[in-house]
């Protein structure tokens, strides 16, 4: 199927734009537009704080602040070599990082150590089964490149829209299941028999599965790898330096704590009406905040928005900062039962991080089928320790995200086709993690690949 989108139109510099959400993806599409020329730039944010899914608190649970000492991350939290855009921005706003904690796997019934290697069988048939696995996933991905490759979905073919799962079964690669367990579902990308194939074949391209070899390849030597990094004060840090960055270029800025009561576009101009403003006028509008229908209740609506929004769905994900007693400064796995492979229960603990090694704290990841409230949440993080032998002594904070906008593989077949047809419609463009999967640098990509695109 050819996709046509509306690139024709000719884009002032001095046009007035609006963007809509300023996580990473909003502020990086303004950041790029500032460094296109395009200087009358306003990114509105209904939060009282920038950074989206980017967030920092301090030992207290607070919104982490320059000074503060040890950020601990809540949303995003790591980068790989794969991240080419975000280790530009990182050193243009001359952003330290550092490496993480050793990763290891714990029985989910009596919090006993492993290491990742036993997530496989040992013996030299299966360690040459194995590579020949490996050798083959990188030649799949050579053959999916033209649709998943490169930034956005195009022309995905029914392959592609399957569950991930089945996707490695119909190639002969179960073999490799269990290494994908760890950084798609405990990640909160959803389990490998629901989640499409072609998300999770974007996600780990050539670098990213790399990396994973690499990984898995310094823990079979008893070595910690140096990749992947995080940013030494959170990515919270660089939105930061983002906003800053936006806001110091004369004419562009960053508006936090803004209720949007409606939006009307047209042809020639968009209308935003704000609480307590007059009417704003925009000659373009950029949507970067999750494109869930629910969401998008101020904007006027076209049918084919309705349809196609109406399809987006996202996974209950769940971060609690938490005192947990006799952890290390590591990261923890729940991945087993007993010596059984076993993807924790729904609501219960997937994942959790001592990110600093002089503190007590531990960043707890959880996600659920079915929405939770935060004290369920945190009632479970405690019982399910507590199963482990882990006492969790003091709770600082608990956020709720709705993670990883995606559509299911029923509604894939021609979904971002159509989407792309959309692309400048009354003078409207779409960004953020459902266009391009929700991780900081594919949200990244994505802005750098629409202001080339529709704003050169």
């Amino acid at each position: 199927m050819e996709i046509k989108m509306e690139t024709s139109r000719l884009i002032n510099r001095d046009a007035r734009i609006c963007i809509i959400g300023a996580g990473m993806a909003g502020l990086t599409a303004a950041n790029y537009l500032n460094k296109a020329g395009f200087n009358n730039v306003t990114v509105l944010e209904k939060l009282d704080r920038t950074g989206g899914k980017c967030l920092g608190l301090n030992k207290d649970g607070g919104i982490w602040k320059e000074g503060e000492g040890e950020a601990y991350e809540m949303g995003a939290g790591e980068y790989t070599f794969d991240y080419k855009h975000i280790i530009e921005l990182l050193i243009e706003f001359k952003l330290e990082s550092h490496d993480i904690a050793p990763v290891v796997l714990l029985d989910q019934m009596t919090g006993n150590e492993k290491p990742l290697t036993d997530l496989y069988p040992k013996g030299i048939k299966e360690d040459l089964d194995l590579m020949l696995a490996v050798f083959k996933y990188f030649t799949e991905l050579g053959k999916v490149h033209a649709q998943v490759g490169i930034s956005g979905f195009h022309n995905l073919t029914p392959d592609l829209c399957v569950p991930f799962g089945t996707w490695l079964d119909k190639n002969g690669l179960s073999i490799l299941r269990n290494a994908f367990l760890f950084p798609v579902s405990l990640y909160g990308y959803g389990s490998l028999d629901v989640t499409p194939a072609a998300y999770i074949l974007k996600y780990f391209d050539r670098l990213n599965f790399f990396t994973l070899l690499w990984l898995f390849g310094w823990e079979a030597l008893g070595k910690t790898a140096v990749m992947p990094l995080r940013p030494k004060n959170g990515f919270g840090a660089l939105t930061t330096a983002l906003e800053n960055a936006i806001n110091n270029n004369q004419g562009s800025s960053v508006r936090t704590g803004v209720n949007i009561l409606g939006i009307t576009r047209t042809d020639t101009e968009v209308t935003v009406n704000i609480e307590g403003k007059s009417p704003e006028i925009y000659d373009e509008l950029i949507l970067t905040m999750p494109l869930e229908l629910s969401n998008l209740s101020f904007l006027d609506l076209s049918p084919e928005e309705k349809s196609l929004f109406g399809k987006v769905i996202h996974n209950n994900y769940y971060t609690t900062l938490a005192k947990v007693t006799t952890l290390d400064y590591k990261g923890y796995a729940p991945l087993l039962n007993g010596t059984k492979v076993q993807v924790p229960n729904s609501g219960d603990v997937f994942l959790m991080a001592r990110y600093w090694a002089d503190s007590d704290l531990t960043v707890i990841y959880s996600y659920s089928d079915t929405p939770m409230d935060v004290k369920a949440v945190q009632e479970k993080v405690i019982k399910n320790l507590g199963s482990m032998n882990l006492k969790v002594t003091d709770i600082k904070s608990t956020q709720i995200w709705d993670y990883f906008p995606h559509v299911s593989s029923e509604n894939l077949p021609g979904f971002y086709e159509k989407l792309a047809t959309l692309q400048g419609t009354r003078r409207t463009y779409y960004g953020g993690g459902l266009l391009n999967f929700e991780l900081v640098e594919n949200v990244t990509a994505w802005s750098k690949y629409l202001v080339d695109t529709w704003f050169s």
